[in-house]
């Protein structure tokens, strides 16, 4: 019984990094389509919400001066692969 419920979650965990993974190739291939004056809606259409922070600009990713409101997708193996993409609004 042990065994059955260790392979389960196992394969529940398996499957979650597998689609995190996949969410994260289509934001890579999606970024450089990102234009100035897209909105929030459109980027979240695109990309979902962020999986690894959103709201007020930090310091951390070096905003440009105006910025408002930021999206951080992180690479779903962070902080053993430290891969951002940011997308700033202002």
């Amino acid at each position: 019984m042990v065994a059955l419920v260790s392979f389960v979650l196992l394969g529940i965990a398996v499957v979650r990094v597998a689609i995190s993974l996949a969410r994260f190739h289509a934001v890579q291939q999606g970024i450089p389509l990102v234009q100035v004056g897209q909105s929030a809606t459109s980027v979240i259409a695109s990309f979902g919400r962020p999986n690894y922070r959103e709201g007020t600009c930090s310091m951390e990713y070096s905003p440009p001066s105006n910025c408002a409101r930021e999206y951080v997708y992180a690479h779903p193996l962070t902080p053993m692969k430290n891969e951002y993409y940011v997308v700033w609004f202002s």
